[in-house]
């Protein structure tokens, strides 16, 4: 098994501005949270990856972390996690979109993204699951997602 999106292969570098510490976005938004914590990689990691890419593509926004005071900053994920909860998948499309975008089809991706997103990699789904939801316009056999990996509410 060689996990592939997650290794960026780039050198962090934190940038600190002020209090906060602000992670090269090339680098950190992509990688899961069991090799932060670990340095463990395995295929629910590069499905983590492949959430955060997925959310970027359909949202047009980055998904990235930044810490400020010792806790994370909610930017891209929390923005797509409120309207996710909010029933409000048409106002996270990206602008670029336009109206000609069919509704379904924006819906599973984001619920598949949030899926792919989830701190336990044990509730995250595996690639041939991924590929099958992808594969339909109807979640209905999806789990609901939970909170993703770096929120607090």
């Amino acid at each position: 098994m060689n996990p592939k999106i997650l290794d960026a292969g780039i050198p962090p570098q934190n940038r600190e501005v002020g209090h906060c510490v602000v992670l090269p976005h090339t680098i950190y938004r992509y990688m899961a949270p069991e090799w932060n914590t670990t340095g463990r990689t395995s295929t629910k990691s590069d499905i983590f990856s492949f959430g955060v890419i997925l959310l970027e593509m359909v949202t047009g926004r980055g998904m990235y972390f930044d810490w400020c005071n010792g806790k994370m900053n909610q930017n891209g994920i929390s923005y797509v996690w409120d309207k996710w909860k909010a029933g409000l998948i048409a106002d996270m499309a990206d602008a670029s979109l336009g109206q000609s975008y069919p509704r379904n089809e924006m819906r599973n991706c984001v619920h598949i993204g949030l899926l792919c997103l989830q701190r336990d990699q044990k509730l995250r789904p595996d690639a041939s699951a991924v590929m099958q939801a992808l594969d339909t316009s109807c979640p209905t056999s999806l789990p609901t997602p939970s909170i993703p990996y770096g929120l607090v509410y």
